[in-house]
């Protein structure tokens, strides 16, 4: 992997190797080179050239060049569809009371790498040979098992507080165990997090969500008390974890699927708080955290839908009282989207696999015979004012919710059957 990014951009090398100046490989690439994981197309560099110099020795390089980090001194670009960042050694430091850095450049690479998160991303290759620039003993971390930050994590976490929440992911996703220190520092600075925006941190749990395993990452937060600065009333005594944290979240989205659903872990994530304090509180977390609409939509609705399974199940005594109008009524409250929700109540922490897996084909029996996110029915107000030649009013309302629950109990039906049926209907009122 590494002689085939060396071939790709050793051109690139020879411009600013002939201009006299360095040019690194660094960041996630160099990590996941040395952990023998797949590499994606996203290619980070670093340089002593100042950005004005970057941008010329790009020039008839670059299939296409972007300059809205040019003030952070990063200039981007595309070559043969790999996209490439090149920054500037960059010495910074942080505004107290906020993430935004006070940038300052560097001719040092080792100046640059002392101000990344941890040891793990402060590796860099020289280019064009591949020489490991590796001052913190990052390799040897990788290899050890070790979570630990180039110089004093309080310091590290004060500059930006983001990075304990990426302390979580990077525990969680390669297996590194946080020093002692790391862990105290987490601990104590909880509430630095407050100058961080709700975007970053949203952004930040979704990419731990989403971790294979995400369990030792979501333990960390806990045992840190970062989970109740994440959502306040995880910090709460009314809000207790329950024997199925954060387990469920582990097990959640993985069936059947090359990676973790986003949609089944962030509703696994939310679990808990619409337990202990219901819709509203999780509605309100999701807008909090700026959660896109449709992303709030779909995690209400499974959510919704959850409950609402459960609630039937125990009302009918038991999966072998279910029908098919519960199937229809949960499908018009998921959307029809029940997929999902049958991964999760087939969770330990709800129904269990057994009586899940009986839900599920009784469900997907009936998906067989009808269209299950077509809910609606086929006439509108103004039919039903003809056919029962009445004037707008109250009585539609009722009208339509009439043929909704014929819907839900008899299935589909055709526009004469609806018609007959609001006939009847109107003669028996």
């Amino acid at each position: 992997m590494l002689e085939s990014i060396l071939a790709e951009t050793a051109e690139l090398s020879a411009r600013f190797t002939a201009a006299g100046h360095n040019l690194y490989l660094v960041g996630g690439l160099v990590r996941d080179l040395m952990a023998g994981r797949p590499l994606d197309n996203d290619i980070d560099l670093t340089t002593d050239a100042q950005p004005e110099q970057t941008k010329d020795l790009l020039a008839g390089w670059a299939d296409a060049l972007w300059t809205q980090g040019e003030r952070f001194g990063t200039i981007g670009c595309t070559h043969n569809g790999m996209v490439i960042e090149i920054t500037t050694h960059r010495a910074e430091s942080y505004d107290p009371a906020s993430r935004k850095p006070r940038v300052r450049f560097s001719r040092a690479i080792e100046a640059d790498l002392s101000r990344r998160d941890f040891t793990v991303n402060a590796m860099a290759l020289k280019l064009p040979d591949g020489e490991l620039i590796d001052p913190f003993g990052g390799r040897a971390d990788l290899a050890d098992g070790i979570l630990r930050t180039p110089g004093e994590p309080a310091l590290s976490f004060g500059d930006d507080p983001l990075r304990m929440l990426r302390a979580a992911r990077f525990h969680a996703g390669y297996s590194l165990r946080p020093v002692p220190e790391l862990e105290t520092a987490m601990a104590a600075m909880g509430e630095r997090l407050e100058i961080v925006s709700a975007e970053r941190i949203r952004d930040e749990l979704d990419k731990l969500l989403m971790v294979v395993d995400p369990v030792p990452g979501l333990d960390l937060l806990d045992r840190t008390g970062l989970t109740g600065r994440i959502v306040p009333a995880y910090g709460e005594e009314g809000c207790p974890p329950g024997p199925f944290w954060p387990e469920l979240i582990g097990r959640a989205g993985r069936a059947g699927r090359a990676g973790p659903s986003p949609l089944i872990r962030r509703a696994a994530f939310f679990v808990r708080l619409w337990q202990c304090r219901g819709r509203e509180a999780v509605r309100a977390e999701l807008h909090r955290l700026r959660w896109s609409r449709a992303d709030q939509t779909d995690v209400e609705r499974l959510l919704g839908g959850l409950e609402g399974a459960v609630r039937t199940v125990e009302a009918r005594g038991g999966v072998s009282g279910w029908t098919d109008s519960d199937t229809r009524s949960l499908a018009a409250r998921t959307g029809g989207n029940l997929g999902p929700v049958a991964e999760l109540i087939a969770d330990p922490a709800f129904l269990g696999e057994e009586q899940g897996a009986v839900l599920r084909s009784r469900w997907e029996e009936l998906a067989g015979k009808e269209d299950l996110s077509r809910m609606d029915v086929p006439l509108s107000g103004t039919d039903v004012m003809r056919v029962l030649d009445i004037e707008p009013g109250e009585q539609v309302g009722r009208a339509i919710r009439h043929l909704e629950q014929l819907r839900l109990a008899r299935g589909p039906m055709s526009r004469d059957e609806a018609e007959a049926e609001l006939r009847e209907w109107t003669t028996r009122s």
